[in-house]
């Protein structure tokens, strides 16, 4: 379990930072949301 949150924190760090590092956009909308069904189920 605390492989799993360290895992999300991570991943929620990325999702915020890389636009800001890279300038590329993240993921938004519906291809966030994908990502969080699959990453749920």
């Amino acid at each position: 379990m605390i492989f799993a949150y360290t895992m999300m924190v991570v991943v929620g760090f990325l999702l915020t930072a890389v636009k800001n590092w890279t300038g590329v956009q993240i993921l938004c909308g519906k291809p966030l949301l994908m990502l969080f069904l699959l990453s749920a189920g």
